[in-house]
């Protein structure tokens, strides 16, 4: 575990946002209620470097690392394991590409049920898993191959659309300014 190191009034622990400490789950005396669980997700900046930082809590020279922005100019150091397990790296800032919805794929399996039915179960990256099925009528015009293309296609949309909610979250975070809706427009 990482020691508190107090700097200027203001709490922090270690090389940089190691945000889930172990035991650091409990309220601090001036807190009213418990520390509740959070999902932050951030649009950042980083490259991959070693022997830029000194000495730094448990790290040492030499290891390797991210060096990491974020929008508001703070500039932090991850270790690079923690860094390949909290980041995904994208081509472009303001959109998905195929690259990045083919990279967050991680593995495909297909199977055929009744001789007519393609089903295909995709592991992403993190573990999420998604499936897909396609069928034909008559088992004498079922091919494996076509079924999984179609398979694939619904999935690759999947994984676009929830890589673009990602990024719109790591751009906009959770709470951006509201958006005026037009007077004709009613809730669904």
């Amino acid at each position: 575990m990482l020691e508190s190191k107090e700097k200027n009034g203001k709490c922090s622990y270690g090389p940089g946002p190691i945000r889930i400490i172990e035991g650091t789950s409990k309220s601090w005396d001036n807190e009213k209620e418990p520390m509740k669980k959070h999902i932050c997700v951030k649009l950042v900046d980083a490259v991959a470097c070693c022997d830029t930082w000194k000495l730094r809590g448990k790290y040492r020279q030499g290891l390797e690392g991210y060096k990491v922005s974020y929008k508001d100019k703070h500039i932090s150091w991850y270790s690079k394991e923690l860094f390949k397990t909290i980041s995904f790296p994208i081509e472009d800032k303001n959109k998905v590409s195929e690259k990045d919805v083919m990279s967050m794929i991680n593995r495909v399996q297909v199977t055929t049920i009744d001789k007519k039915t393609t089903f295909v179960y995709v592991t992403l990256l993190n573990g999420f898993t998604l499936t897909e099925t396609s069928s034909c009528v008559d088992p004498v015009n079922y091919d494996e191959k076509i079924g999984t293309d179609i398979c694939m296609k619904k999935v690759i949309n999947k994984v676009w659309f929830l890589l673009e909610f990602l990024l719109q979250s790591a751009q906009n975070g959770f709470m951006p300014e509201k958006v005026e809706t037009d007077k004709e427009d009613k809730a669904v």
